[in-house]
């Protein structure tokens, strides 16, 4: 039971970075990420055990795992249906289930489950703000 309480507070958390206009260019804004003399946003390092997404506009980790959780928020220009492909791809076994804001101002999301440290994957597009949102969670180990 523990476990699943954690798993409804992290998926809730995602969906409020993740819905919360375009939680990932703000939410990089808000930490005061640094900006480079070309004008791209610094990406923080992806710490948790699941894949980074190749094509990043933007990049926060949240924690430090392992050996506390962590949640990376993150944001593409790619399409949701790309972004839904490449993690299926690279995660063999997920359990997939819609998120809560699928269906939600005509917005799509999907979560993707894996067990070993509770890892959850879940990916959200809004179409009024371009590209894809996601978030990488993951428990303590």
């Amino acid at each position: 039971m523990l476990a699943s309480n954690r798993a409804s507070w992290a998926t809730v958390i995602a969906a409020i970075f993740i819905t919360v206009g375009g939680c990932s260019k703000s939410a990089s804004n808000a930490s005061g990420a640094a900006t480079g003399q070309s004008g791209k946003r610094n990406i923080d390092a992806n710490l948790t055990e699941l894949p980074t997404y190749p094509s990043l506009t933007s990049g926060m980790m949240m924690g430090h795992p392992p050996a506390q959780g962590g949640l990376y928020d993150a944001h593409t220009n790619d399409s949701y249906e790309q972004v839904v492909a490449w993690y299926r791809a690279r995660l063999p076994g997920a359990t997939e289930k819609k998120s809560i804001v699928d269906g939600v101002n005509g917005q799509k999301g999907i979560e993707l489950h894996l067990a070993k440290w509770n890892e959850q994957v879940v990916i959200t597009s809004n179409p009024a703000q371009p590209g894809t949102a996601f978030a990488l969670g993951q428990d303590a180990h």
